[in-house]
Parts: C-alpha cells; sequence; structure tokens
C-alpha cells in the first residue's frame, strides 16, 4: 500500500509576523519612490544650473585731484603824493620826479587789475575831454593824472577808482603840486601875478589847470575872478614852457574863446 504523504498544516502567521512584513513593503515602497524623483525621467532634461550672480565691484572713490588753490591776488602797491595815496597794481614801476610827481607806467598784457587805479585817501576822480583825471577832495582840487601815454584812456569804474584801457605799456604821472611860486608885480601899468608852475602842472592838462588854481584861490581869495581863470587856462593851453604865467585881474571879462584869441592878453 502506497505511502501517504501526510502535509502538515502551515502555522497561521503570527501578527507580529504580518507587522513585520507591512514594515517591508512600506520601506520598499518609499526606496523606489525616492529613487525615481532623484532621477530625471528620459523626456525630461535636467535643468541648467543659474550662473553665478556676480559680486558688484565696489565704486572706487573720485580719484581726480582737487584743484589747487588759487593764488591770492597780488597785494597792491600804494604810491603817496602831497597828501594822496594811490593803490597801483602790485609789479607797476614808479619815478619819483623832481617836483615830487610819481610816474606810473602800467601793461595791460600783465592782465587784471593791471591798469586799475584806486584812491585810498579822500577825494574822488573827474575825467576830462583831454585825457586827464582831477582828485578833489571835497570839491578842492588836490591832485591829478595827467592823459596816459599813446591811444590809453581813462575810464572811470567808481568814484574812487580808474581803469586804463591800453593796447600797449603805457604811463600816467601823479601830481598834487602845481605852484612853484606866485609873485605880485607891476605889468602893463596894473597888477600881474607871475605864476611858475610845476613841471607836472604845465604838462598835466586841465588836471595840472586845476591843482594850480585851487593853490592860488587858496593863497589868495582875490584871484578867485573869470578872467584870471580864463587866463591861467590860456597858458597852460598855449604857452606851458613859458618862465611865469602872468595874470592880470584888470582884464576885461571877455570869455575863453576870446581869451585865446587874443593870446591869453584881452584888452576889451
Amino acid at each position: 500500500m502506497p505511502r501517504s504523504t501526510v502535509r502538515r498544516p502551515r502555522p497561521a502567521p503570527t501578527r507580529a509576523t504580518i507587522l513585520g512584513r507591512a514594515m517591508v513593503g512600506v520601506l520598499a515602497a518609499a526606496l523606489l519612490t525616492g529613487c525615481d524623483a532623484a532621477a530625471p525621467g528620459p523626456a525630461e532634461a535636467a535643468s541648467p544650473s543659474a550662473p553665478p550672480t556676480p559680486t558688484p565691484t565696489p565704486t572706487a572713490p573720485d580719484a581726480r585731484p582737487f584743484p589747487a588753490p588759487s593764488a591770492p591776488a597780488p597785494t597792491p602797491a600804494v604810491v603817496r603824493a602831497g597828501a594822496v595815496e594811490l593803490a597801483l597794481p602790485a609789479d607797476a614801476p614808479t619815478d619819483r620826479t623832481g617836483d615830487g610827481a610819481v610816474e606810473i607806467t602800467l601793461d595791460p598784457a600783465t592782465g587784471d587789475p593791471a591798469t586799475t587805479l584806486t584812491l585810498r585817501s579822500a577825494g574822488t576822480f573827474t575825467l576830462h575831454p583831454d585825457g586827464s583825471a582831477t582828485i578833489a577832495d571835497d570839491g578842492t582840487a588836490v591832485g591829478g593824472l595827467s592823459a596816459p601815454a599813446g591811444t590809453a584812456r581813462f575810464h572811470l569804474l567808481a568814484p574812487d577808482t580808474l581803469e586804463v584801457s591800453a593796447d600797449a605799456e603805457t604811463a600816467t604821472t601823479l601830481g598834487t603840486s602845481g605852484v612853484v611860486s606866485a609873485r605880485w608885480g607891476d605889468r602893463e601899468g596894473g597888477d600881474s601875478l607871475a605864476v611858475d608852475a610845476t613841471a607836472w602842472a604845465r604838462h598835466a592838462g586841465q588836471a595840472g589847470v586845476d591843482v594850480v588854481w585851487a593853490e592860488l584861490v587858496a593863497a589868495d581869495a582875490g584871484v578867485d575872478t573869470a578872467t584870471m581863470h580864463d587866463q591861467l587856462v590860456c597858458h597852460a593851453l598855449g604857452a606851458p614852457d613859458k618862465d611865469t604865467w602872468n595874470l592880470e585881474p584888470w582884464r576885461p571879462d571877455v570869455g575863453l574863446v576870446q581869451v585865446l584869441a587874443a593870446r591869453c592878453n584881452p584888452t576889451g
């Protein structure tokens, strides 16, 4: 009789076995899922990496040099003649003459304020058609400047400041003394004042006349008449180098034109 095979019944799985199998399945699924997420599929290209953000270069401080400090303006020179003080450009040459006048050389090529003259003493300038300039203090002439040489001209920048326009070096002379001597005498049967004017006043134009006249009137108020003044102007214009300018108070007052026509000696 054939031997029968007896199968033993499998023991029923325990609860621990069931739980262990479940945990194994969960772990396996998690591992498979993680691998699938990390590896791109065949149709999915890997995302290119973004270029690195450049680090900003710090802005360098302004390397431009500071402008050099401007050189201080040259201190003007000051010349004195009589009661007048006049500020000149620092490098303006001066030359004092025998009668106390000061010749001033101005060169426009050296730049502003190369041709600027400013009073440091009390007074104001008055310009005249002949190019000269009178310096007056409280209405009385105390000095003057001869017309600048050549084609140069004075221009009034302020009551106390002159500018000289010039294309080349020029010169002017500051004078404050007009009379060397003035003596009364008798001439042609009447009183006559013989005036010896300074070298500056003889060639300073109207400015020289103003200074001479102020000194004559200050010395003798009786001189202050129209005919005496016209005779003085006539001598300064027509006979500047005559030894003395003879002024007669008895000559008629006929106006400057007639005095000039009579060669400074009007008779009526």
